[in-house]
């Protein structure tokens, strides 16, 4: 049913609102036979008489209407290609069907639109930038993408050549990639990517960039590709140089609020090849070049760092992480998301298909080393993370060509990190592990849940900071000074075909005892920066997942950890 024959007394509401205004109309006869309500309302501004277009929605009045203006042209506060007006910042979250209505917006918000767009203040402008790419969406090629940098090049340059990076995934008709180095037309490098992201493209060739006096003046890929070469001649020829044809565009736009940058978009040349109507047989030589626009996306550090300020010296830190199961895989990934800046990840086993409902990747790395499937993962995913996998048993059998791998790898491995994370569940991995990390000052994090998935405990040792060390910790467990996480009797299990048995329970259970592992660690790598992730007032914390057989919200307690007598490490 249509929403003005379901709510007839809405329509109502509207038509006469617009009366009591005012303001004439009339409705899109054309419109209404297509089952689409729209309004034609004359509008006067400044002695002129403009026609405005009401556009209802289908769910009307749960979403709201649409007014384009194709008369005005604004700089601010109205998509400069479909004419829509932007009335309010975030419509889909302040649009309130009980108070709002057409006539409510022409009369009390379009006339503070117009303030805005004259340089005087408007009370509902928001302080945010509204670049053209925003108005473009509809006409970027599905899955098309180019990643730039925050270069603002120098305005006297409005032409030369680009270096191109290639994604493996990349098509002619669904081009991926990235601007590795931009060059004047005196070939002058102007500006290139991070290191990190030209590591990512060994497949790459050349292209051409133009800039252009303002935002494209239409938002079709062949009018947009005129007015480049209306500025360049020269790239009225397609150049087909290793791949399709690229043509970086350039201009100066609101990227930020009232702040003019460089903004990029792309278009793409191919040359279409003909297929025989009988054969389907493709023809040797290309019979049609098709054009469209690349997305763009600024894909540098400082880019992937800017919504997580308080992180942004993690780039610095280097972490350690021992076992890489339910809980230590978990805890890689998310130092990567965080943006940590070389992450060392040790671990002697495989990834087998029965890890799947507890592990970070799924079938994809079967077979392969739990190291070096998340270092191959977090390397694609986060270019600015360096990983160093390292397929080690720590105390394994001690042959001596073991034995000299063993402390070459945990050399590496330990070398300049500023944190210790063990994720193992292995009492003399942990023994080992914490008293090397106490005897060298390194931080030493530990993390594990119980059998069922019921609950855990995250911890951790800083000399100098905590009174007490791990050997502490367990004295202290041992005496009940901390109780003892919920967890579930006769919980492990020996899948057939897995190496060894392992415990029963859910990897979105173990999630919340990684995830606060993270936390912790950031916090920890933070320690120093009053800007950085604050710390917490806590060392060793105790979660439980389940009462009584019967899964409940995360219950946490934490506790400091302290010194205990019993201790031979501070004697």
């Amino acid at each position: 049913m249509l929403w003005y024959e379901k709510y007839p007394e809405r329509l109502e509401f509207e038509l006469q609102a617009l009366k009591d205004a005012g303001l004439s109309f009339e409705e899109d006869t054309g419109r209404r036979a297509a089952g689409q309500l729209a309004l034609h309302v004359t509008y006067p501004i400044s002695e002129v008489n403009h026609r405005l277009t009401v556009v209802f929605p289908s769910n009307y009045p749960y979403f709201a209407f649409q007014v384009f203006a194709p008369t005005l042209n604004l700089a601010r506060h109205q998509d400069p290609y479909s004419k829509l007006l932007c009335f309010v910042a975030h419509i889909d979250s302040e649009w309130d069907a009980s108070r709002d209505s057409v006539a409510q917006y022409l009369v009390e918000r379009l006339p503070e639109v117009l303030r805005a767009n004259e340089g005087e203040p408007a009370v509902i402008e928001a302080h945010e930038g509204a670049p053209v790419t925003g108005y473009l969406e509809s006409s970027f090629q599905t899955g098309s993408l180019v990643l730039t940098s925050g270069w603002n090049l120098p305005l006297d340059n409005n032409r030369g050549q680009l270096l191109i990076g290639v994604e493996p995934s990349s098509s002619d008709v669904q081009f991926r990639g990235a601007v590795l180095e931009v060059h004047g037309v005196n070939g002058s490098l102007l500006g290139e990517a991070d290191g990190a992201i030209k590591k990512r493209y060994p497949s790459r060739f050349k292209a051409r960039w133009v800039r252009l006096s303002c935002r494209p003046k239409t938002n079709k890929p062949l009018d947009i590709l005129a007015e480049a070469i209306s500025v360049w001649p020269k790239l009225e020829q397609p150049d087909f140089n290793g791949g399709p044809d690229i043509i970086g565009i350039v201009f100066q736009d609101e990227a930020r609020y009232k702040e003019l940058h460089d903004i990029w978009i792309f278009v793409v040349r191919f040359r279409e090849r003909s297929v025989t109507q009988r054969s389907q047989r493709r023809l040797p030589s290309g019979s049609q070049i098709r054009c469209y626009l690349a997305r763009p996306d600024r894909g540098g550090q400082d880019d992937a760092q800017a919504r997580v300020p308080r992180l942004k010296g993690l780039s610095q830190k280097k972490a350690a992480i021992f076992g890489l199961g339910a809980l230590g895989s978990t805890v890689a990934w998310q130092l990567a998301r965080a943006g940590v800046g070389r992450l060392s990840l040790v671990d002697h086993d495989l990834v087998q298909t029965g890890n799947s409902p507890r592990w970070m990747l799924g079938s994809s790395a079967t077979g392969l080393p739990k190291s070096h499937a998340l270092s191959i993962f977090i390397e694609q995913n986060y270019p600015f993370v360096e990983t160093k996998p390292f397929a080690l048993k720590v105390g394994g059998t001690p042959t001596p060509e073991f034995l000299t791998l063993h402390e070459s790898q945990m050399a590496q491995a330990l070398d300049k990190v500023d944190i210790i994370i063990d994720c193992t569940v292995e009492f003399t991995v942990q023994h080992f592990l914490s008293d090397l990390a106490w005897e060298q000052g390194i931080p030493y994090h530990w993390a594990f849940g119980t059998p069922g998935s019921r609950g855990g405990i995250v911890g951790r040792a800083i000399r100098g900071k905590t009174t007490g060390c791990w050997k502490c910790f367990r004295h202290n467990q041992s005496e009940g000074v901390y109780p003892t996480p919920a967890f579930e009797e006769g919980a492990n299990i020996h899948p057939v075909g897995c190496f060894s048995p392992t415990f029963t329970g859910t990897g979105f259970d173990m999630d919340v005892v990684a995830l606060e592992a993270v936390r912790l660690a950031v916090a920890t790598l933070n320690l120093g920066d009053e800007n950085g992730y604050p710390d917490f007032d806590w060392d060793v914390g105790i979660v439980n997942l389940w009462r009584d057989g019967r899964p409940i919200a995360p219950h946490w307690e934490t506790f400091p950890l302290d010194v205990n007598i019993a201790c031979d490490a501070h004697g």
